[in-house]
């Protein structure tokens, strides 16, 4: 029996929603289908339940030890396969998750050498398969999204792209329970549900395409709504997350989903905090969705520049997005949420300028300007590589940290840029009482009081 040991580090904790990974849960359902012996390693749980991994790496000797990486991952998980060689030192130690997806040939020369192979995309069918052609059971080439060095160089297989979801079953969060993890500012925990993979938009700096694919593929709504009921029947949860990257892109989808929410489990209230796409939206899918109990909308807005928008290639103009937030705040109640982005290599003063007045123009409750990241394997990470501005190999997990890269503002005023964003923001009568509203909680009050020293003490 193989025993395997997922570990989610905890970089980005801050910044990030805190609650059971949907990734690794998945990928533990599909390990104990076939037999393995599977701890899932939390380190995004709080800290008084987040034991000491060398402990746990000595104490459940693992044959395997498989690390999740996004891309501000990889100091953490550095240090971390360290003391994992040091504890385990005959466990073989893999990696996957966005990093690793969109490193690929590039991805050993940013690890330690004792990474012995890692994952792109999906690893739900090609870990059990990578396990059993461990054991002599199959071949190693026929995994699919496979990393390994080979012939003196480094061999990427084709990725894997299930197109039955409801056949991959229900996330096994038994390593993580809800009660671990940080709750909502309304005392609710975070209890994620992904109802589709992959995006078949082509936006410039993101890597969800690469991941999961460009063609999108949905699960059923009864097997949807199948998973929240036993999330209310087994956790007494009474709130959920829809975690999608693109939740809103096939309208009968969401009706679909919406009515049998409504049905199988009434009165549940849920959110959307992944950021829907603004232009896929009308009254039909809004009503439905605040019928079947959503509350809570993330959008995706980016820039309120026309010509940082073609950059970013992100196919909705600002006009648009004006257009469908307004139409958002006439047609719900929801709460929303804005995502905005600086720091894009070609942005420049008159672009902020742009971005800061369609902020403070839009009827949004909340908002959050965080740097560019370029993220590896994207269109925007290519061109940088290439023109020499970074390097191919290194941390570029920049999020609220402003990176080294090229661009047309100064880092010191981008630093002023985003303080100044904040507070012209946020200290407005409305603003100022939905923060107030959000400290109820006091892990949630800490939790955003850390990210508003972060923005103001960084130099």
């Amino acid at each position: 029996m193989d025993r395997v040991l997922l570990v989610r580090s905890p970089a980005g904790r801050l910044y990030k929603t805190a609650g059971p990974d949907p990734g690794l849960g998945y990928l533990k359902t599909a390990l104990v289908r076939q037999g393995a012996l599977t701890l899932v390693y939390d380190a995004w749980q709080l800290p008084r339940f987040v034991p000491d991994f060398s402990r746990v790496v000595r104490d459940f000797v693992p044959d395997v030890v498989g690390f999740k990486m996004c891309t501000a991952d990889l100091p953490e998980v550095t240090r971390l396969v360290d003391r994992t060689a040091a504890n385990a030192p005959d466990a073989a130690i893999i990696v996957g998750g966005p990093y690793p997806t969109g490193m690929r040939e590039n991805l050993f020369q940013a690890l330690p050498p004792e990474v012995a192979a890692g994952f792109a995309g999906e690893a739900e069918r090609a870990l059990p398969a990578w396990l059993r052609a461990r054991r002599g059971d199959g071949d190693p080439a026929a995994v699919p999204g496979l990393i390994v060095r080979e012939n003196g160089g480094v061999t990427v297989r084709p990725q894997d792209f299930p197109a039955d979801l409801d056949a991959l079953d229900y996330p096994d969060y038994a390593d993580m329970p809800l009660s671990r993890y940080p709750v909502d500012y309304e005392g609710h925990p975070y209890l994620p549900v992904v109802t589709t993979r992959g995006c078949p938009y082509g936006c410039a700096y993101c890597s969800a395409g690469l991941i999961n694919g460009r063609r999108l593929r949905r699960r059923s709504a009864e097997h949807i709504a199948e998973e929240v009921y036993r999330y209310r029947r087994d956790f007494g949860a009474e709130h959920f997350d829809i975690a999608d990257d693109n939740f809103t892109h096939v309208k009968e989808h969401v009706l679909a989903v919406c009515e049998a929410l409504q049905r199988r489990v009434p009165g549940m209230k849920w959110r959307c905090p992944n950021g829907i796409r603004l232009d896929t939206l009308d009254e039909d899918i809004l009503r439905a969705m605040e019928g079947a109990g959503c509350e809570e909308v993330y959008v995706g807005i980016e820039t309120g520049s026309e010509r940082v928008a073609a950059a970013m290639n992100r196919g909705v103009t600002p006009a648009v997005l004006r257009e469908k937030v307004e139409l958002l705040r006439r047609v719900t109640k929801f709460r929303v949420f804005g995502f905005f982005l600086i720091g894009f290599p070609t942005e420049e003063e008159a672009d902020l300028r742009a971005t800061l007045r369609l902020a403070l123009g839009l009827p949004l409750d909340l908002a959050s300007f965080f740097y560019f990241t370029p993220h590896p394997g994207t269109r925007i990470f290519q061109e940088l590589v290439g023109a020499g501005a970074i390097p191919p190999v290194g941390d570029h997990g920049f999020y609220e940290r402003l990176g080294r890269l090229p661009r047309r503002v100064s880092e010191r005023r981008l630093r002023w840029w985003q303080k100044y964003a904040y507070a012209r923001f946020y200290l407005r009568p409305r603003q100022l009482r939905l923060l107030w509203q959000r400290m109820k909680q006091p892990a949630q009050a800490r939790r955003l009081l850390r990210r508003i020293l972060n923005v103001w003490l960084e130099r």
